[in-house]
């Protein structure tokens, strides 16, 4: 155990004691046998607790016997192994005392020994528990660690503590600084555990600040900041150049003596410009004020603020009144560019330009070939002062009322002569029709002033397009068409310069009505429920149709072509109802046509749905809809409805008829029959019908069509005996392989139905109905 310094720390206890003095008369010697003091630790109690570092006197009452004092006995404490209060008199009240401070926490046992002058001994002992006793805590809040601040600058420093035992009022905190050493710091925290205190006065430099805290039993602890102190840059001197400064110019700071920092680090500046007191800019680091800022009278000022790493030091300050600044003139032009004897000449200076907003005045100068001419001073020069080949310049200089700028001249200009005036010109005659030959008539002629010869230029225009096949004032009969516009442009030509010149537009208008459209020839049946109209017409008339049926009247607009021909649709007409359209043609001029003739068509009812497009119109596109017919027993019939209209000249049908080889010679029948005939359209339609493909040869039908076609259609098997046998009963018989009778052969063949119209038959709306069966009833 590690013992502390022992305190003297003293207790008194109070005891009395009685001794009885006994005297006995003898003739013998009495001995008295000696007797060792005696010792009681009275405290601490045995086993009382405390806290380590906290200080406990240890107190022993002694007491001695016989003719001893108890001022003559020696006290000795041992804490463990150690001595913590070495040998020493026991005071007369006979209270001996040892002031511990145990700085282990655990159990520890106290024994006080006493001696007397015969090293005589007594000892007595206790034991005590040690509880740890906890360092106090400080932690700085304020200012942050790497603060920098000025020499002068005060720093308020703050911290929080705590201690395990000690309440915070029983702490007490000191402080130093490793450059300026004890800061003076012996204060004490407020109950909340919160301390402040401000220092000032710290040296330049960089400064580790440690505050410690100590408790009541000695125990402490610390935390540490650093701080450093910066000296700030001395303020510089500067200028404004250039200094007069006219409004315009730029303005730039000049530094004439820098800044120092006591600390030797670099310094940089910021550049604060007031303009009449207020900041220009919220820009603190250009050194420039661009040129065309200023104006005149104001007032300017500078303030250059030094600034080291860690702060800004004192401004440096200068000002500048701005004085006034010369307008300048960029350039001047004598308008026109090339002038005539008859034009005034007028100088147009450019690019006038005064930082103090004065009004634009200039001091002109005019000279004549060569000559100043000092009787016009103003930005005009008369035309009659000048001649064609003269010679002219003139030069200006801008003014603002304070002072003048730097003065330009024009370049030279050569009076050039005057061109021939314009005239004026009419197109005879006044409404010419297509075709008409067209006269420009000059009704007033051009002038010249310069009296030179005048030829006249003839340009003619088609619609806003040179027209260049002619160039006198006649266009002959046969150029102009209707609608167009034409326009005769007449130019004065002195030998030098052409005039202005002068024209007269007219427009070729056809006041004839033009002829009525004319229909090209349509059917007069038809399956389809639209009619496309076309036809010829005059070349970009305008066409409007009336159209009417037994239920309605409505009109169609068109437009002719430039060949002169239309082509329009009329949609939808009603099935079963004729329909009548008749039209008009208007010209580009209005004029409207007489009516054209009418034409007629109607919309059959009910509609052959494969007549509108080619389907079933050529042999190699035959209409099949219909799958095929059996040689069964049973019936089958395909029922064929259509109609020829449109130029359409004839329909084709196919129809596959099948035969079942193997039932037949089962049978012993050979029962295959293919039969076709019109059940509607008789005396119409004909039709010729083809066993196979047509273009097979002479055995692709079933007999030779008659030129009128048929209407009936028959083809079957019967045998009819062929000179080797005799007919059977029943003339279907087949067989598989006999002399009595037809072998069974497979007749399985398509059946194109050719269906035409007879020559004869106008055509109409009539429909044709087919029946086609297997031949059975």
């Amino acid at each position: 155990m590690r013992l502390p310094s022992i305190q003297n720390y003293r207790m008194l206890m109070f005891a009395s004691c009685g001794l009885a003095a006994v005297a006995c008369r003898s003739d013998k010697t009495i001995g008295i046998r000696h007797e060792a003091p005696a010792v009681q630790i009275v405290e601490p109690a045995d086993s009382s607790t405390f806290y380590a570092f906290d200080p406990v006197l240890f107190t022993a009452q002694v007491e001695v016997f016989g003719s001893d004092s108890v001022t003559d006995i020696e006290h000795q404490w041992v804490a463990g192994d150690s001595v913590v209060c070495d040998w020493d008199i026991v005071p007369s009240d006979g209270f001996a005392t040892c002031p511990i401070v145990f700085s282990d926490d655990g159990s520890f046992s106290v024994t006080v020994t006493v001696k007397d002058a015969r090293l005589d001994t007594a000892t007595s002992t206790v034991s005590v528990e040690i509880i740890a006793n906890q360092a106090p805590v400080i932690t700085i809040t304020t200012p942050e660690d790497g603060r920098f601040a000025s020499p002068d600058e005060v720093i308020e420093f703050t911290a929080t503590v705590s201690d395990a035992e000690d309440a915070s009022e029983d702490l007490r905190i000191s402080g130093v600084s490793d450059l300026d050493g004890d800061l003076g710091l012996d204060s004490i925290p407020a109950t909340s555990g919160d301390w402040a205190a401000n220092i000032g006065d710290l040296s330049s430099g960089t400064h580790l600040i440690t505050l410690t805290v100590v408790d009541s039993v000695g125990q402490s602890g610390l935390d540490s900041v650093t701080v450093a102190i910066d000296g700030k840059p001395t303020a510089p001197e500067v200028s404004i150049i250039p200094d007069p400064a006219a409004s315009g110019e730029s303005l730039t700071a000049q530094i004439d003596v820098e800044s120092v920092d006591p600390e030797d680090q670099p310094v940089s500046y910021d550049y604060l410009w007031l303009r009449d007191g207020t900041p220009y800019t919220t820009d603190s680091v250009s050194a420039v004020i661009p040129s065309g800022v200023t104006q005149r009278d104001e007032y300017w000022e500078l303030v250059v603020t030094p600034r080291d790493p860690h702060g800004e030091g004192t401004p440096g300050t200068a000002s500048i009144t701005i004085g006034n600044s010369p307008p300048r003139v960029d350039t001047v032009n004598i308008d026109p560019f090339n002038p005539t004897t008859s034009d005034p000449l007028t100088a147009v200076p450019s690019g006038w330009a005064d930082q103090d907003g004065d009004p634009e005045l200039y001091a002109y100068e005019w000279e004549l070939n060569g000559e100043m001419d000092t009787d016009e001073t103003t930005a005009t020069f008369p035309a009659a002062k000048t001649q064609r080949d003269d010679n002219l310049r003139v030069t200006l200089t801008p003014m603002d009322g304070f002072s003048s700028g730097g003065s330009v001249s024009s370049s030279l200009v050569t009076i050039q002569n005057t061109p021939p005036t314009s005239g004026t010109v009419t197109i005879i005659p006044e409404d010419p029709e297509p075709n008409e030959e067209l006269f420009c008539d000059i009704t007033e002629f051009a002038t010249d002033v310069d009296d030179d010869a005048i030829t006249y230029i003839y340009t003619w225009y088609v619609d806003g397009v040179e027209y260049p096949a002619y160039t006198t004032g006649v266009i002959p009969w046969g150029e102009t068409e209707n609608g167009e516009t034409w326009m005769c442009e007449v130019t004065a030509d002195d030998g030098t310069v052409s005039g202005e010149p002068f024209s007269e537009v007219i427009y070729i208008s056809d006041g004839t009505r033009p002829d009525p459209p004319t229909f090209n020839a349509t059917s007069s049946f038809r399956n389809q429920d639209t009619l496309d109209l076309t036809g010829s017409c005059e070349a970009g008339c305008s066409l409007w149709f009336e159209c009417e049926d037994a239920t309605r009247t409505w009109e169609v607009a068109g437009e002719c072509s430039s060949e002169g021909i239309f082509s329009i649709t009329v949609e939808p007409l009603v099935r079963g109802i004729s329909t009548e359209c008749w039209g008009t043609c208007t010209d580009g001029a209005g004029n409207e046509s007489d009516p054209s003739d009418t034409i007629s068509t109607t919309v059959c009812d009910p509609e052959d749905e494969f007549e509108n497009g080619s389907y079933g119109d050529e042999m190699d596109d035959p209409i099949d809809e219909w799958g095929s017919i059996d040689d069964t027993s049973e019936s089958e019939t395909i029922e064929i409805t259509g109609n020829l209209l449109d130029d359409d000249d004839s329909d084709w049908y196919v129809v596959t008829a099948l035969d079942d080889v193997a039932a037949d010679i089962a049978a012993g029948l050979d029962t295959f029959h293919f039969a076709a005939e019109f059940t509607e359209g008789m005396g119409t339609f004909n039709f010729v019908i083809y066993r196979d493909d047509p273009d097979s040869g002479s055995d692709s039908h079933s007999c030779m069509p008659d030129p009128d076609g048929y209407t009936e259609y028959d083809w079957y098997i019967q045998d009819v005996g062929d000179g080797t046998h005799t007919p059977p009963a029943i003339l279907e018989s087949c067989g598989d392989a006999s002399s009595e009778i037809n072998i069974c052969e497979d007749n399985t063949s398509d059946f194109y139905i050719h269906v035409q119209r007879n020559p004869s038959v106008e055509p109409s709306c009539e429909p044709y109905r087919i029946s086609v069966t297997n031949g059975d009833e």
